[in-house]
């Protein structure tokens, strides 16, 4: 062990008789969602120009974050206050073109939405395809959307399934098509997983179920 005060900038820390160095790097943080919301489930991607994207969600609370951890010093008359109803959630996208993340986010999503993480992967032909799980009419399915010069597409339903679908994660290979996974409710009720990719024409195919436990399998990688 050693202490972090020995670490400089720009300087190795020599240790084990030189057979081990330790050196500080640079770090720099920047707030970029500036809502007064919950902002949660973090991706994002670069594609093959270096641009950069971010992806997120937010979820506005009937009572706002003060509000909730405000101490009472006396017993209120009245909580009705507390009844008020939440905003639901909301799909925000950065762009980092550059040095430089865009100061304003783009609405991936309406507002008062229900969604459960979401997933980016930007395509060979410089498309990013942007992928969440969101409820719709008792159920969630994987919904997806893509972003190019600027514009985003309409809204797709990639999985179509009569069970829930949730948690897509996404990536490109080497010849530039999108593969999307995600854990789907098969008709006995166990998860599963799925799987999807674009053709050479950038066409999705037809999902196809790669666990085959017994049990329920959850949260893919890819």
């Amino acid at each position: 062990s050693f202490p972090l005060s020995d670490l400089k900038d720009g300087e190795p820390l020599d240790l084990l008789g030189g057979r081990v160095a330790v050196q500080r790097t640079a770090s720099h943080t920047r707030r970029l969602s500036m809502q007064r919301s919950d902002d949660d489930y973090p991706a994002i991607t670069f594609d093959r120009k270096g641009t950069g994207y971010l992806l997120y969600q937010s979820f506005t609370p009937g009572l706002d974050r003060d509000e909730r951890a405000k101490r009472w010093e006396a017993e209120p008359k009245d909580l009705s206050f507390l009844a008020k109803p939440a905003g639901g959630d909301h799909l925000w996208l950065h762009v980092r073109d550059g040095l430089h993340w865009t100061a304003q986010p783009l609405a991936v999503t309406e507002a008062g939405g229900d969604i459960y993480k979401s997933a980016l992967a930007a395509a060979g032909d410089g498309t990013l395809w942007i992928f969440w799980s969101q409820q719709q009419k008792g159920q969630f399915e994987i919904l997806a959307r893509s972003f190019a010069q600027g514009k985003l597409g309409p809204v797709q339903n990639l999985s179509q399934s009569p069970g829930n679908d949730l948690a897509p994660v996404a990536t490109c290979d080497a010849q530039g098509r999108v593969w999307l996974a995600w854990q789907a409710a098969n008709a006995e009720g166990r998860f599963e997983i799925r799987s999807m990719n674009q053709n050479s024409d950038g066409q999705w195919q037809a999902a196809q179920i790669l666990s085959h436990s017994q049990g329920n399998c959850w949260q893919p990688a890819i």
